[in-house]
């Protein structure tokens, strides 16, 4: 119930500030929605006879190398609820991990990249 309520008072955060052709976890926005953007976009490109150039990027891992005081300070001078603010700091302050192996987990080590998913 927290975390509930917590997360719908970060994306009305997140909504004053970023830009609208951010599709990616925002509520009525998807992969779907981008993908038909884009499909507008080049339809009408050829309708009207423009030419079309396209560059895509995959930023593949790209949450595992932010490093995490970097975007705690980022989201506080954004505006973020202190609160919130806070609790993500206790979190990655106590968080350790482990590697998992077929005979079993590796010992606990700290990190200091990444920011959590899921």
């Amino acid at each position: 119930l927290w975390a509930c309520t917590r997360l719908k008072g970060v994306l009305d955060w997140q909504e004053r500030w970023i830009t609208p052709r951010q599709h990616g976890f925002r509520p009525k926005h998807s992969t779907t929605t981008a993908l038909m953007e884009l499909c507008t976009k080049l339809e009408l490109a050829l309708v009207e006879g423009e030419p079309l150039e396209g560059l895509a990027l995959d930023f593949r891992k790209c949450f595992d190398l932010v490093p995490q005081r970097l975007s705690l300070d980022l989201m506080d001078a954004l505006g973020m609820d202190q609160s919130i603010g806070r609790a993500l700091q206790g979190m990655y302050t106590q968080i350790t991990r482990r590697f998992k192996y077929p005979i079993g987990v590796g010992e606990t080590f700290e990190t200091t990249n990444g920011i959590l998913q899921g």
